[in-house]
């Protein structure tokens, strides 16, 4: 009986591999995605994720971070080593993944908008998620749980930008050239959604 169990469970994993290698061979090159994207009722889930070890092991896939994977591409320049996603594509893909919401950090955003010179060492987001530090393939990128959500009002746009680094500045830091710059960063219509955005009094008032 014991031989029937290991032979079926042989069998359950040899079938877990080949759906998993046919499901990736129709992927596009570059491709990002995770265990969730190739879960269905034949296999379990864990048998899925020997699966993905293995092709892993076997270099068809890469892993990016903690349970994102990419389809490689490879380049000819430089002798057949794979290219990696661009980071905002990983980090996009784990946030939709994750439905939450993130912002980048007030440091990063005075870059943007050229209120600061400083480039801070590594990636940093506000997020409505948890707060951790991940190590993707090509960079580390640290997000910071926040429960005001106005920090996170129109993330991903210009908008969205000049809320994080008001908020970052604070009111000891923003003068009216502060807010000329971000003015010269964003069109008219970006301005006056900054002003009809929820903000603390300090910003409405300045703004």
């Amino acid at each position: 009986l014991l031989d029937i169990l290991m032979s079926k469970c042989q069998n359950s994993r040899k079938t877990a591999i080949a759906y998993v290698r046919s499901k990736i061979d129709e992927m596009k090159k570059s491709c990002i995605f995770s265990i969730d994207c190739l879960i269905i009722s034949d296999y379990s889930r864990s048998a899925i994720q020997s699966a993905i070890n293995r092709v892993i092991h076997e270099k068809i896939i890469i892993r990016a971070c903690k349970g994102i994977y990419f389809k490689p591409t490879f380049s000819h320049l430089l002798k057949g080593k794979p290219i990696s996603p661009d980071l905002n594509l990983l980090i996009d893909f784990l946030c939709k993944r994750n439905a939450e919401t993130i912002q980048l950090h007030g440091g990063w955003a005075c870059n943007r908008l050229r209120l600061s010179k400083q480039v801070p060492f590594i990636k940093v987001f506000y997020t409505s998620g948890y707060s951790r530090k991940l190590r993707f393939i090509n960079g580390t990128v640290k997000f910071i749980h926040t429960k005001d959500s106005r920090i996170l009002q129109h993330a991903g746009t210009n908008v969205g930008l000049a809320i994080s680094a008001l908020y970052f500045l604070d009111k000891k830091l923003v003068d009216q050239q502060v807010i000329n710059t971000i003015q010269e960063q964003l069109t008219e219509k970006e301005y006056q959604q900054l002003k009809n955005s929820e903000l603390p009094v300090w910003m409405k008032k300045i703004l």
